[in-house]
């Protein structure tokens, strides 16, 4: 899961920075590219996503809320359940590294929301540059409460 992270992170800098680095990071861009991209021509996404399982928090209108990023990949991510969004709403989402060692944040933007009875999910691709910092004292990702029945 750290590498995947990694990567993500890695990729979206890259794109977000190509015009000031010119040709020096083409060929690793490309090779994440090539890394994220459709895995055949009968998916309509953009980006291969990965089926994860990461506690996070979302940051959106000056409220933060925990989340769980159910769904990875190079061009945005999934969480559920959804915080108070509606689509074209943006958003940071904060990662913890699985080894504590940093915090990746990430800008996104709200695409959709999905509300099915008690399950929510929002669809949040990537905008703008993230951000790797490192982890410093104990802070602490919130975890989703069990709900009670």
């Amino acid at each position: 899961m750290r590498d995947l992270l990694n990567l993500v992170f890695e990729y979206r800098s890259l794109l977000a920075r190509r015009d000031m680095f010119a040709n020096n990071a083409e060929s690793r861009l490309d090779a994440l590219a090539r890394l994220f991209g459709p895995n055949d021509s009968s998916t309509r996404r953009r980006h291969a996503r990965c089926d994860v399982r990461v506690p996070a928090s979302v940051r959106v209108r000056g409220r933060t809320q925990p989340v769980n990023v159910v769904n990875l990949g190079g061009g945005g991510l999934c969480v559920e359940p959804a915080p108070q969004v509606k689509p074209g709403d943006k958003a940071v989402i904060r990662i913890v590294s699985p080894d504590q060692s940093r915090i990746y944040q990430f800008q996104v933007q709200t695409s959709w929301v999905k509300r099915s009875g008690s399950r929510t999910a929002a669809g949040m691709p990537f905008i703008g540059v993230p951000r790797a910092l490192p982890l410093t004292g104990q802070i602490q990702v919130p975890r989703r409460r069990a709900q009670s029945a």
